[in-house]
């Protein structure tokens, strides 16, 4: 909450955390759907006098999709797709990433990060891995990147599991691309799908945010490139599945 959530939405932070704490506090017992419902509706409140629609970017999401749908059964989900090849290099020039692809390859099934039931957004695996770091030298794992062919591996896994979750449930996909390439038609058929409506004002507001980068893949050799595509080639089959279903 204090080093991501609230820093993003509010210009004192910490004063939002006061504010918020007494009323969760006195909350009565409830489902955790139920306070995090409560919650995305307080924060709404603080910055709308009529909040209609609260868009919640979950980090990981396609790993937790079947969690999600189970906890919040009237939420409408859009699946933001990109570039295989590319999500895995950031996945592996990211810390957090490198961590849950050496979980994911050398778990051994018992610690999965991308486990449907058990994956790392639900918290239960930090009390171990706190415990592990005193036997593992765990910075060193953290410093090290995984191969480019684990990478794109990691990458497959994680959009299989994710259709497999989504399979039964209407969702509405876009591609990263399409938001490059035309911003303003690609930001007003997102408005559509999550509010039924895209006020002009929003649109221009909303498709100036997305900022164009280098391509990560243009650092990497022939030969690289083509093993990192090949490692990416079934979760691109699968995204692909998953763009078809929610195109339209």
């Amino acid at each position: 909450m204090l080093a991501i959530t609230l820093p993003h939405l509010e210009d004192h932070p910490d004063a939002a955390f006061d504010d918020l704490r007494p009323m969760i506090d006195a909350r009565a017992y409830g489902t955790l759907a139920d306070h995090y419902l409560f919650l995305f509706r307080t924060l709404a409140a603080r910055r709308s006098q009529q909040p209609t629609v609260w868009a919640e970017r979950s980090g990981g999401s396609l790993t937790a999709a079947g969690i999600l749908l189970r906890r919040f059964t009237k939420a409408k989900l859009i699946v933001l797709l990109r570039s295989g090849a590319e999500t895995a290099l950031s996945l592996r020039d990211y810390a957090p990433g490198r961590m849950a692809i050496w979980l994911w390859k050398y778990g051994f099934g018992l610690i999965d990060p991308i486990s449907p039931t058990r994956h790392l957004g639900r918290g239960v695996i930090w009390p171990v891995l706190s415990r592990m770091d005193r036997a593992l030298p765990l910075n060193r794992i953290l410093n090290r990147q995984p191969s480019l062919r684990d990478c794109g591996s990691f990458w497959s896994a994680l959009m299989q599991r994710g259709e497999a979750a989504l399979r039964n449930h209407p969702i509405t996909t876009l591609r990263h691309a399409d938001l490059m390439s035309d911003p303003v038609e690609t930001t007003r058929h997102l408005g559509n799908a999550v509010a039924g409506s895209a006020p002009a004002s929003w649109v221009g507001q909303a498709s100036k945010l997305p900022q164009r980068r280098r391509s990560r893949l243009l650092t990497l050799s022939p030969q690289d490139l083509d093993c990192l595509l090949e490692a990416c080639a079934s979760g691109e089959a699968a995204a692909e599945r998953l763009y078809r279903r929610g195109k339209s």
